[in-house]
């Protein structure tokens, strides 16, 4: 399996030392459904290509689900059965590496972000709508070493990029998750 690129130390702003665990990968959706097990990056998968965003941040990633459900009520008000009608999940990766432009183009598109030798261009267009990709999160802790894969997600521009001088400067993915075979994301855990 092609890992194209690793977690850089080099990409991260901070004023100060700080923690980053973990690393943020992209890939094609078909590459991520082939994802069974937590990826060992020294022995990955066959035939799986992860582009790497950057490092992720001490604060890690953030999920949200919220269902739409409907009570159904028997003659006297007593609820006899609760349907789905539908569920939505986004998740928040922060990654530490604001100069990995992989990040940018997921956000942005590729024609909007360029790097020429040292210098990164970002056009921050807010009407483009980016593909939809494979996003793959990999933690690694003192307890256990995890793997989290978003098989189908698109990056939408919202929230804020906090430039004030104490904080690391992270780029944070916010995704629309897209359920994939019923399910919108996958985790693979190994205890250490």
């Amino acid at each position: 399996m092609p890992v194209n690129g690793k977690s850089d130390a080099s990409n991260v702003i901070a004023p100060k030392p700080m923690s980053v665990i973990g690393g943020v990968f992209v890939c094609t959706t078909e590459d991520a459904k082939k994802i069974t097990a937590h990826v060992d990056l020294t022995n990955a998968p066959t035939g799986v290509t992860l582009e790497a965003i950057g490092y992720l941040t001490d604060s890690g990633p953030k999920r949200s689900i919220s269902n739409s459900t409907s009570k159904v009520k028997a003659w006297g008000g007593d609820v006899i059965l609760s349907t789905r009608e539908g569920a939505e999940a986004t998740v928040e990766i922060p990654v530490a590496e604001y100069l990995n432009i992989t990040g940018h183009k997921l956000v942005y598109g590729d024609a909007n972000v360029t790097k020429t030798g040292k210098s990164i261009n970002i056009v921050g267009k807010l009407n483009e709508i980016p593909p939809h990709r494979g996003i793959v999160v990999i933690v690694n802790t003192d307890v256990a070493r995890g793997t989290i894969v978003y098989d189908d997600a698109q990056a939408v521009i919202d929230g804020d990029v906090e430039m004030n001088g104490k904080d690391i400067m992270a780029n944070t993915l916010k995704l629309d998750l897209f359920p994939v075979d019923g399910a919108f994301y996958r985790e693979f855990w190994v205890k250490n």
